[in-house]
């Protein structure tokens, strides 16, 4: 496409934006981050480009200070100069006059036309009209708003139609002349009806105002398919309500255009508002073929909150579209360019792209954690109820897989957004191993900062952050950390303080390392009492098998570390249940088969416990299928909400944490 650049500056919430225009240019973002700002100021250009249309009301309401605004849209005209010049060359043509004009709009194949509109003043244009009229020619825009169709008024598209008839005056004159002839034929009353008619305009001084030649070629297109309007059928009638029809016609506006672009003499540029709110996922799906089918014929700019089209656009084997995260920082709309799935780099991840994946483009903030029970865990309504900035979170699975974390992650696609991970520790670290340090390299090549970071201070500094990563790596090389067996219990004061330097330093780019895993958050040391009720009522032969323990086996710290062995969980120092059978012959076979025997799978306990703690911190004591509204009617006082969320940072203290770490992303 020709236009390759466009430039907004002070127009409403658009502060200043400059991006890039080719094939599909689509505009991503939440709701009311300002994507329909852009679109209007691109259209405001347009409709003072020939005509005026000015108005005040494109200057930021929220400062009164800016008076200026400025938009500038750069054109690309070699190929149509290297056209319009082999018209002069080749062929004697009526056109030629046009031709010339349009190698003499610049001396360069690179011309940009800036529009600047002062506050109480007529709009200032860098280029004259004569111009202006010729760009709007050669680069026509087509607004097309998908939830404002008339499915039975085409009158935008005979307009189109029109423009694709290129009538000649001559043709014109000469059809006008038979068609005359023709009803002189057809029979004398007719011509007599006509001449009546004729005679009335003359006595009552009535003139009639001439079609244009678009405006005759549109009557000519009409009378040639002897209609102007789409006519229903009962089916089609029964399919409007899912967007059938409105897809239809807007496939068959962008094919018309194409038309207008073959003509070669022509690049329209179609804008389109939010196109998925009258289509559902099929008509989405069919869409994106056709912007890949037409990206050499018909520029588009989209903006779009519909994942579903983001992916289809992504998937795509074509380096020819632009995507761009509009995001708000204040009350200034920003742009951010996202970048594209590299050609041959990525192609598993355009093979592997969900529409849950593309819909982290559109969250306020993200959280990326590795398995199904951290998902049962965080999408808890319970948990959320009482921390309801969660339900502005878009939550992600699968961190331990490479392909999906590329796709998701804010800083290989180019996305601002806050986001935080949540890592196991024996992702980091796993005694007696010396660190892993593939997640230490993210932080490590020349400081990359990771998704978010915390506003610089003095700890946060790059040359702070290196001292304390260097004290990390210099910790993990010379101690020697000692651990009670059988459960490898952590009872070295170095260790401890080696983990809270790890925890702290990945903390400033947004990471949340677990001290050992899900398991080991939701049951803890001040819990663990409940848990044991929990688990009693909920679990009875599993807790008839383990109690009552013996207490010459088991001390109150094997005992917690038992329940977490149990439900999936870890050691302190990171080894599971299998790597203590392989390695540890002091767990001894009572142990063994405890744990064997009473194992409690991953994904059955985690939402029950959290529903069971809040309900009995709620003051619930039945439960069934009204828990929830009786829980959401409690917490709705506020000092309930926060009496509850209190204790639950107490007894719960690495997962509250997190989830205020989590929380802090979404502005309050």
């Amino acid at each position: 496409m020709s236009l390759i650049n466009i430039s907004i500056k002070n127009y409403k919430s658009v502060g200043s934006c400059v991006f890039r225009f080719n094939g599909v240019t689509a505009l991503l973002g939440e709701n009311g981050t300002g994507k329909s700002n852009i679109l209007s100021a691109v259209r405001y250009f347009y409709d003072n480009l020939v005509y005026r249309s000015e108005s005040d009301d494109i200057f930021d309401h929220n400062n009164r200070l800016n008076n200026r605004v400025e938009i500038a849209l750069t054109y690309d005209l070699g190929r149509l100069k290297r056209y319009a010049r082999a018209n002069l060359r080749d062929e004697e043509t009526r056109y030629s006059s046009y031709y010339e004009k349009i190698i003499g709009i610049s001396s360069e194949d690179i011309v940009t036309v800036r529009l600047v509109k002062i506050r109480d003043m007529p709009i200032r244009w860098s280029h004259d009209a004569n111009t202006r009229k010729l760009i709007a020619g050669l680069f026509p825009i087509y607004f097309l708003d998908a939830r404002q169709i008339n499915l039975v008024n085409w009158d935008i598209l005979w307009k189109h139609i029109g423009d694709l008839m290129k009538l000649e005056n001559t043709v014109g004159k000469e059809l006008r002349e038979k068609l005359k002839d023709s009803i002189k034929d057809a029979g004398s009353e007719l011509k007599a009806r006509l001449g009546r008619i004729e005679d009335g305009f003359e006595k009552q001084n009535v003139k009639i105002a001439q079609y244009s030649k678009n405006e005759f070629a549109a009557i000519l297109s009409k009378i040639y398919f002897s209609g102007e309007q789409y006519q229903f059928d009962e089916g089609q009638l029964s399919e409007f309500s899912n967007g059938t029809n409105t897809f239809n016609f807007t496939r068959l506006f962008i094919y018309i255009l194409r038309l207008i672009a073959e003509t070669k003499m022509k690049e329209p540029i179609v804008i389109l508002d939010e196109p998925e709110l009258s289509l559902h996922n099929n008509m989405i799906d069919n869409l994106a073929e056709i912007f890949y089918q037409c990206r050499y014929y018909v520029g588009f700019l989209i903006a779009t909150h519909s994942a579903r089209l983001i992916r289809n656009i992504l998937t795509q084997d074509s380096g020819d579209n632009q995507l761009y995260q509009i995001y708000r920082k204040g009350e200034e709309t920003m742009l951010s360019r996202f970048q594209m799935f590299r050609q041959n780099t990525e192609m598993r991840e355009r093979y592997f792209i969900t529409d849950q994946h593309a819909s982290v483009y559109f969250a306020k903030a993200l959280f990326l954690v590795e398995g199904e029970t951290e998902l049962e865990v965080f999408q808890n309504r319970f948990l959320r109820a009482v921390f309801p900035r969660m339900g502005q979170v878009e939550i992600i699975k699968g961190m331990s897989d490479d392909v999906v974390y590329r796709i998701v992650s804010p800083k290989d696609r180019g996305c601002h957004i806050p986001a935080t991970i949540l890592l196991d520790l024996d992702k980091v670290y796993t005694y007696p191993e010396k660190l892993k340090k593939k997640y230490f390299n993210m932080c490590n090549t020349g400081e990359n900062y990771y998704f978010f970071k915390r506003k610089d201070t003095p700890f946060s500094s790059r040359a702070c952050l290196a001292a304390r990563r260097n004290r990390i790596y210099r910790m993990a090389a010379k101690c020697k950390f000692h651990y009670i067996k059988p459960f490898y219990l952590a009872a070295d004061e170095n260790y401890r303080e080696f983990v809270g330097l790890i925890q702290d330093y990945f903390k400033e780019y947004g990471i949340f390392t677990a001290t050992t895993t899900i398991e080991g958050m939701l049951v803890t040391e001040e819990n663990l009492t409940m848990f044991l009720t929990f688990l009693k009522e909920n679990f009875p032969v599993q807790y008839g098998n383990i109690y009552p323990f013996d207490r010459t086996l088991f001390t109150m710290d094997d005992e917690l570390t038992f329940i977490r062995l149990l439900l999936g969980g870890e050691c302190d120092y990171g080894m599971g249940y299998k790597w203590l059978k392989r390695h540890e012959p002091a767990l001894g076979p009572r142990i063994q088969i405890l744990l064997e025997k009473n194992k409690i799978s991953k994904t059955s306990w985690a939402a029950g416990w959290l529903r069971f703690y809040f309900c009995r911190k709620a003051g619930l004591k039945k439960f069934g299928t009204e828990e929830l509204g009786s829980f959401l009617r409690v917490i709705e006082k506020a000092d309930k909400r926060e009496s509850i969320k209190k204790d639950f940072e107490q007894d719960f203290p690495e997962l509250g944490d997190l989830m205020n770490m989590v929380c802090q992303m979404v502005p309050g």
